[in-house]
């Protein structure tokens, strides 16, 4: 479906004409007259509809085949197609409605794979990608058996200093010789983060061995659980054994997009700039002369308000382009949409957030091409640091 062009007021009122663009929808898999009644009949009318089947067992096979390829674990291939499929007709079997295990999580196992291969055992990576995705322990316990996987153990974390570095050591079991490495940020002391690890039970330590592969993978995460399941706890403890300082939104269906973006503010300062006090009068100044500049400034800045106003970056943004702190969604599910699917593409394969100032559109990008002839004044281009990591409740 085309959209005419047409012009969209900035916020300094500035008059912008919106390019031709598509719009392409997608659909959940019902019945045909469910849609009809749902979706409005000139959507309906003007646009092309084509309904895709799901994919057949060898095609998937044939994918699994290709993304493995040319890695140093290709010959896990066929045993990862085999749980693969196992899972896809376990979901199928206990008539499992949500969080559907997709194609998708071929790649989230193939970059937690790279990431750990050769120090952390495969069977963790199985159990974060079909298992722990569900969230009854009942259904967990029945597909680990199904896959023939063995029940988590206890990681073992230990700090390390290498010349000034300091570096947390994740080992997975106890006695492997290789460990997950990540260097701390800011100094921590390893006696204290021992202290708080003793009171953590063997699935909370190795949702923090979860948490710690996401993060070297730089796969932003997911964490799920009842009220006091101690999700917030987790993420402020793997903060706290990195040395990194954690942000938490606190989200609900009134949070403004401004949280993300940052907002325009009151500057007083600006706004009085230029209005003596009559106390200040030079002998050469008369006071009704005086008295009309003044006037005639305040009209002016009636004329123009926007320039009693300036730009606060908010917290978020300055975290995407310094990667400082780590971030915390709480409440995502309860997010109005505008903030879900600005925050959906920051997990796109190209990561991205775009946010419009003055006459300017600023875009951040996890990578940027440095012949892009979109960076320029009105197109600003910024890359989001390395380090930037989110987690979603």
């Amino acid at each position: 479906m085309i959209i005419p062009k047409r012009k969209i007021p900035l916020p300094n009122g500035e008059l912008r004409v919106k390019k031709q663009y598509n719009i392409i929808c997608t659909l959940e898999n019902q019945n045909n007259n469910f849609f009809k009644g749902k979706i409005s009949s000139t959507i309906l009318k003007y646009s092309n509809y084509y309904i895709i089947q799901n994919i057949k067992s060898d095609e998937i096979e044939s994918i699994i085949e290709k993304k493995f390829e040319d890695k140093e674990f290709s010959d896990e291939e066929k045993e990862y197609l085999n749980k693969f499929n196992i899972s896809i007709n376990f979901e199928k079997k206990e008539n499992i409605n949500s969080n559907h295990l997709t194609l998708n999580d071929i790649d989230k196992y193939i970059n937690l794979r790279e990431k750990t291969y050769n120090i952390i055992d495969k069977q963790v990576i199985e159990l974060f990608i079909f298992c722990f995705r569900h969230y009854e322990d009942k259904l967990i316990n029945k597909l680990i058996n199904e896959l023939e996987l063995k029940y988590p153990g206890i990681p073992y974390f230990e700090y390390f200093d290498v010349y000034e570095q300091q570096i947390l050591l994740i080992y997975y079991p106890k006695d492997n010789k290789k460990f997950l490495s990540i260097n701390v940020n800011n100094r921590v002391e390893p006696n204290k983060i021992y202290e708080k690890l003793q009171s953590l039970n063997k699935i909370q330590r190795f949702c923090l061995l979860f948490i710690a592969c996401a993060y070297k993978s730089k796969i932003y995460s997911i964490l799920q659980g009842p009220t006091a399941s101690g999700k917030t706890y987790l993420i402020r403890l793997f903060c706290e054994m990195i040395g990194r300082k954690l942000i938490i939104y606190q989200l609900n269906k009134d949070t403004p997009l401004s949280i993300l973006s940052g907002q325009y503010i009151y500057n007083k300062n600006k706004r009085e700039n230029n209005l003596k006090d009559k106390n200040e009068l030079n002998d050469n100044e008369n006071e009704d002369e005086f008295v009309k500049m003044q006037k005639k400034i305040k009209e002016e800045r009636a004329l123009n308000p926007l320039n009693s106003f300036k730009y606060e970056e908010s917290i978020f943004i300055q975290t995407l382009k310094s990667g400082e702190n780590i971030i915390l969604m709480d409440g995502i599910e309860s997010a109005p949409i505008n903030i879900i699917e600005t925050l959906s593409s920051l997990c796109e394969d190209n990561p991205n957030f775009t946010i419009s100032l003055n006459n300017s559109i600023i875009t951040f990008k996890k990578q940027i091409d440095k012949d892009s002839s979109d960076n320029n004044e009105k197109n600003k281009i910024i890359k989001i640091n390395d380090d930037f990591y989110i987690f979603y409740f």
